[in-house]
């Protein structure tokens, strides 16, 4: 979604987090991350017959990349239900799909130059922040993780790769 910035002369390119299987569920960022962290873990091993103190390391495997970012989300200018409109639409990115047997593979975009991060909701914190005079929570704030990945198997499946 592209919109234009009060006072500016850009466009504002807005964040999407979307499912790409299973019922597809897409979630636009009301407001767009301050940062984003992408971590990228290399495993290494000292190789086990090594003496001295410059090992020989071993590298024993790819990891993936994990995303990490916060996102806010504010309706108290329209007095809106910011549980409905976008919280419940991130859970069920992070819940079992019934069809699938686990949760979809999401993919995580910001404009056409910000890398498209590909993989599944590791962790989700939902931090509610503000709320109208009857309870509706109208701010909140969501810490995001995601585990980079390119395909996924459910249980099911992956006991059966391993028969």
């Amino acid at each position: 979604m592209i919109s234009h910035v009060p006072g500016g002369s850009g466009l504002l390119v807005k964040g999407v987090l979307a499912s790409t299987e299973g019922s597809v569920t897409t979630v636009e960022f009301d407001f767009n991350p301050s940062e984003v962290t992408i971590d990228k873990p290399v495993a290494w091993q000292k190789h086990k017959n090594v003496v001295g103190d410059s090992p020989t390391l071993e590298f024993t495997g790819a990891e993936p990349k994990t995303l990490a970012c916060d996102l806010l989300f504010d309706m108290f200018e329209v007095h809106g239900d910011v549980y409905a409109a976008y919280i419940s639409k991130l859970d069920k990115l992070a819940l079992v799909n019934e069809d699938l047997k686990r949760p979809p593979l999401c993919t995580f975009t910001w404009g056409s130059k910000f890398p498209v991060f590909k993989g599944v909701i590791e962790n989700l914190t939902v931090k509610y922040t503000l709320f109208l005079p009857d309870g509706t929570p109208c701010r909140a704030t969501v810490s995001l993780r995601m585990k980079q990945a390119s395909r996924l198997m459910n249980k099911q499946e992956a006991e059966a790769a391993h028969t």
